[in-house]
Protein backbone atom coordinates (compact mmCIF):
# COMPACT_ATOMS: atom_id res chain seq x y z
CA UNK A 1 0.00 0.00 0.00
CA UNK A 2 1.33 3.26 -0.80
CA UNK A 3 0.65 5.95 2.35
CA UNK A 4 0.16 9.23 2.28
CA UNK A 5 -2.66 9.80 -1.07
CA UNK A 6 -4.64 12.55 -1.32
CA UNK A 7 -8.50 11.69 -2.82
CA UNK A 8 -8.26 12.82 -6.12
CA UNK A 9 -4.74 13.83 -6.51
CA UNK A 10 -2.22 13.14 -9.31
CA UNK A 11 0.41 11.23 -8.58
CA UNK A 12 3.30 10.19 -10.72
CA UNK A 13 4.87 6.66 -10.16
CA UNK A 14 7.92 4.88 -11.15
CA UNK A 15 9.87 0.84 -10.24
CA UNK A 16 13.01 0.32 -9.36
CA UNK A 17 14.60 -3.11 -9.06
CA UNK A 18 17.33 -4.15 -6.89
CA UNK A 19 20.57 -6.70 -6.53
CA UNK A 20 23.34 -6.60 -4.53
CA UNK A 21 25.05 -4.51 -7.03
CA UNK A 22 22.01 -2.17 -6.64
CA UNK A 23 19.17 0.05 -8.15
CA UNK A 24 18.27 -0.26 -11.66
CA UNK A 25 17.62 2.86 -13.25
CA UNK A 26 14.46 3.90 -13.39
CA UNK A 27 11.38 2.77 -14.96
CA UNK A 28 8.70 4.14 -17.48
CA UNK A 29 6.54 6.18 -15.36
CA UNK A 30 3.02 5.94 -15.04
CA UNK A 31 0.38 8.78 -14.22
CA UNK A 32 -2.35 8.34 -11.99
CA UNK A 33 -5.32 9.94 -11.10
CA UNK A 34 -6.97 9.17 -7.68
CA UNK A 35 -11.01 9.12 -7.68
CA UNK A 36 -12.52 12.30 -6.01
CA UNK A 37 -15.97 13.73 -5.04
CA UNK A 38 -17.77 15.50 -7.65
CA UNK A 39 -17.73 18.94 -7.72
CA UNK A 40 -20.82 21.31 -7.19
CA UNK A 41 -23.89 20.73 -9.47
CA UNK A 42 -25.43 23.93 -11.06
CA UNK A 43 -27.44 26.17 -8.66
CA UNK A 44 -31.04 25.03 -8.82
CA UNK A 45 -33.41 26.35 -11.01
CA UNK A 46 -37.15 26.30 -9.08
CA UNK A 47 -40.43 26.56 -11.48
CA UNK A 48 -43.98 25.61 -11.71
CA UNK A 49 -44.60 26.46 -8.05
CA UNK A 50 -47.76 26.32 -6.16
CA UNK A 51 -48.44 27.81 -2.68
CA UNK A 52 -47.36 23.98 -1.66
CA UNK A 53 -44.99 22.77 -4.27
CA UNK A 54 -42.71 23.45 -6.56
CA UNK A 55 -40.03 21.90 -9.36
CA UNK A 56 -36.21 21.89 -9.16
CA UNK A 57 -34.12 21.40 -11.87
CA UNK A 58 -30.36 21.70 -12.01
CA UNK A 59 -26.61 20.65 -14.35
CA UNK A 60 -24.64 18.10 -13.58
CA UNK A 61 -21.28 19.08 -12.16
CA UNK A 62 -18.29 19.90 -14.76
CA UNK A 63 -16.00 17.21 -13.10
CA UNK A 64 -17.86 13.89 -11.74
CA UNK A 65 -14.37 13.01 -9.80
CA UNK A 66 -13.34 10.47 -12.19
CA UNK A 67 -16.40 8.04 -11.41
CA UNK A 68 -19.97 8.16 -12.27
CA UNK A 69 -22.47 10.28 -10.43
CA UNK A 70 -25.15 7.92 -9.26
CA UNK A 71 -27.01 9.87 -7.04
CA UNK A 72 -28.38 13.80 -6.32
CA UNK A 73 -29.44 15.26 -3.41
CA UNK A 74 -31.62 18.50 -3.57
CA UNK A 75 -31.41 20.09 0.04
CA UNK A 76 -33.83 22.00 1.58
CA UNK A 77 -33.51 24.89 4.43
CA UNK A 78 -36.04 26.72 6.11
CA UNK A 79 -35.02 30.85 5.49
CA UNK A 80 -33.55 33.11 3.31
CA UNK A 81 -29.63 31.35 3.81
CA UNK A 82 -28.13 27.73 3.55
CA UNK A 83 -27.76 27.23 6.76
CA UNK A 84 -29.18 25.22 10.17
CA UNK A 85 -31.70 22.03 9.69
CA UNK A 86 -31.64 20.88 6.35
CA UNK A 87 -34.31 18.74 4.78
CA UNK A 88 -32.57 16.19 2.00
CA UNK A 89 -34.17 14.94 -0.92
CA UNK A 90 -32.93 11.89 -3.42
CA UNK A 91 -33.26 12.35 -7.11
CA UNK A 92 -31.81 10.17 -9.27
CA UNK A 93 -31.87 12.79 -12.46
CA UNK A 94 -31.08 16.25 -12.90
CA UNK A 95 -34.95 16.97 -11.35
CA UNK A 96 -37.07 16.77 -8.61
CA UNK A 97 -40.85 17.39 -7.67
CA UNK A 98 -40.97 18.99 -3.97
CA UNK A 99 -44.17 18.83 -2.25
CA UNK A 100 -46.02 19.37 1.32
CA UNK A 101 -44.21 22.89 1.59
CA UNK A 102 -46.03 25.80 3.50
CA UNK A 103 -47.85 28.19 2.05
CA UNK A 104 -45.82 31.81 2.18
CA UNK A 105 -42.99 30.36 3.54
CA UNK A 106 -39.31 31.01 2.72
CA UNK A 107 -36.89 27.96 1.74
CA UNK A 108 -33.38 27.84 0.18
CA UNK A 109 -32.49 25.41 -2.45
CA UNK A 110 -28.67 23.49 -2.93
CA UNK A 111 -27.91 20.44 -4.96
CA UNK A 112 -25.38 17.80 -4.18
CA UNK A 113 -23.53 15.07 -6.31
CA UNK A 114 -23.19 11.32 -5.28
CA UNK A 115 -20.29 9.33 -6.63
CA UNK A 116 -18.49 5.94 -5.50
CA UNK A 117 -16.53 8.28 -3.47
CA UNK A 118 -18.89 9.99 -1.37
CA UNK A 119 -21.29 13.50 -1.58
CA UNK A 120 -19.49 16.23 -3.42
CA UNK A 121 -19.49 20.30 -2.82
CA UNK A 122 -22.57 21.68 -2.42
CA UNK A 123 -24.18 23.85 -4.97
CA UNK A 124 -24.88 28.08 -4.74
CA UNK A 125 -28.43 28.63 -3.11
CA UNK A 126 -31.40 30.10 -4.84
CA UNK A 127 -33.96 31.30 -2.36
CA UNK A 128 -37.97 31.33 -2.83
CA UNK A 129 -40.82 32.90 -0.84
CA UNK A 130 -43.68 30.36 -1.91
CA UNK A 131 -47.05 32.13 -2.55
CA UNK A 132 -50.22 31.99 -0.90
CA UNK A 133 -53.79 32.82 -0.53
CA UNK A 134 -54.06 36.69 0.08
CA UNK A 135 -55.31 38.57 3.62
CA UNK A 136 -58.55 39.48 3.38
CA UNK A 137 -59.62 43.09 2.20
CA UNK A 138 -59.86 45.59 4.80
CA UNK A 139 -61.73 48.59 5.77
CA UNK A 140 -65.22 47.43 4.45
CA UNK A 141 -67.83 49.76 4.81
CA UNK A 142 -71.13 50.39 3.53
CA UNK A 143 -72.69 53.98 2.10
CA UNK A 144 -74.91 55.49 0.03
CA UNK A 145 -77.91 53.13 1.55
CA UNK A 146 -80.99 53.66 -0.24
CA UNK A 147 -84.28 51.48 -0.19
CA UNK A 148 -83.18 48.71 -2.35
CA UNK A 149 -79.63 49.84 -2.96
CA UNK A 150 -76.25 50.78 -1.26
CA UNK A 151 -72.24 50.93 -2.15
CA UNK A 152 -69.90 48.49 -0.56
CA UNK A 153 -66.25 49.48 -0.43
CA UNK A 154 -62.73 48.19 1.14
CA UNK A 155 -59.04 48.48 0.65
CA UNK A 156 -56.73 46.52 -0.86
CA UNK A 157 -55.38 43.56 1.52
CA UNK A 158 -51.92 44.65 2.94
CA UNK A 159 -50.54 41.58 1.62
CA UNK A 160 -51.48 39.49 -1.97
CA UNK A 161 -49.79 36.85 -0.72
CA UNK A 162 -47.19 37.13 -3.44
CA UNK A 163 -49.64 37.22 -6.59
CA UNK A 164 -51.61 39.68 -7.83
CA UNK A 165 -54.95 39.84 -6.85
CA UNK A 166 -57.17 39.16 -9.47
CA UNK A 167 -60.51 39.57 -7.94
CA UNK A 168 -62.89 40.24 -5.51
CA UNK A 169 -66.16 39.15 -4.34
CA UNK A 170 -68.28 40.75 -2.24
CA UNK A 171 -70.96 38.00 -0.61
CA UNK A 172 -74.31 39.13 0.89
CA UNK A 173 -76.28 37.18 3.58
CA UNK A 174 -79.79 37.82 4.34
CA UNK A 175 -80.26 38.93 8.06
CA UNK A 176 -77.85 39.96 10.69
CA UNK A 177 -74.91 37.51 10.85
CA UNK A 178 -72.78 35.59 8.07
CA UNK A 179 -74.50 32.36 7.99
CA UNK A 180 -77.32 30.48 5.79
CA UNK A 181 -77.34 31.09 2.64
CA UNK A 182 -75.77 33.49 0.16
CA UNK A 183 -75.38 35.36 -2.80
CA UNK A 184 -71.95 36.10 -4.55
CA UNK A 185 -70.91 39.26 -6.57
CA UNK A 186 -67.84 39.31 -8.45
CA UNK A 187 -65.87 42.54 -9.04
CA UNK A 188 -62.28 43.64 -11.30
CA UNK A 189 -59.54 43.47 -9.28
CA UNK A 190 -59.15 47.18 -9.98
CA UNK A 191 -62.14 48.23 -8.01
CA UNK A 192 -62.41 49.14 -4.21
CA UNK A 193 -66.58 49.35 -4.77
CA UNK A 194 -69.30 47.75 -5.86
CA UNK A 195 -73.04 49.00 -6.36
CA UNK A 196 -75.21 46.38 -4.67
Amino acid sequence: NVDGLTEGGTYTFAVFAQNSKGWSAQSSTVQVNLLGRPSAPGVPNLSNETSTSLSASWSAPSDNGGASITNYALRRYSGSSASGAVVSDNAFSLSRTVSGLTPGATYTFTTVAYNSVGWGAESGPRTITLSKRPDPPTGVAASDVQSISLAISWSAPGNTGGLPITNYLVRRWTGSSASGSYTDITVAASARSALI
